[in-house]
């Protein structure tokens, strides 16, 4: 009989809804709820991005970075609505979780909110990587095609949920 393998998956929970809580249209700007299963037993550790390469951001390394989560630990499967990094922690209650820089040169949670009449896709990328990963810092600010290019030999699954927005 064949391996089968399992393919590690992203749930959002309400995702389309996350997308119409701007900030700017009097939405929340929290953190979407996510979930995770399947990474494959050798994860360490996982990254998530989320970003945005409709105009006026750029494509590549020059989308619009709305989040990085970088450095959650392999026991963490999922992520609260408006999380906060530090309750992210391994089983020992250590947290090595940081917020990389976003578009807007902060550490924290963008949301999407796309001007006025410019449909804008988001993607929502999660990472499961392995032992031999470099932690990252809060100075680090990747995009998905920057973080897949320098990581290339550590990314051992990833799966991505987009969602579409216009006003």
């Amino acid at each position: 009989s064949g391996i089968v393998r399992a393919v590690l998956q992203l749930t959002g929970i309400c995702i389309l809804v996350w997308l119409l809580l701007c900030a700017d249209l009097g939405g929340n700007n929290y953190s979407p709820q996510l979930s995770w299963l399947n990474a494959p037993a050798t994860t360490d550790s996982y990254a998530l991005i989320i970003d945005d390469e409709t105009a006026p951001c750029g494509t590549d390394a020059n989308a619009c970075v709305h989040w990085n989560l970088f450095n959650i630990d392999a026991t963490v499967e999922r992520l609260v609505e408006d999380v906060d990094p530090a309750t992210l922690t391994d089983d020992t209650g250590f947290s090595d979780v940081v917020e990389g820089l976003t578009y807007a040169g902060t550490n924290d949670y963008e949301g999407p909110c796309p001007p006025q009449g410019n449909a804008h896709t988001y993607y929502v990328v999660l990472y499961a990587l392995s032992a031999d990963q470099p932690r990252m810092t809060r100075l680090d600010a990747l995009t998905r095609s920057e973080f897949e290019e320098a990581y290339a030999d550590n990314i051992l699954a990833q799966t991505t949920i987009t969602g579409t927005f216009s006003r």
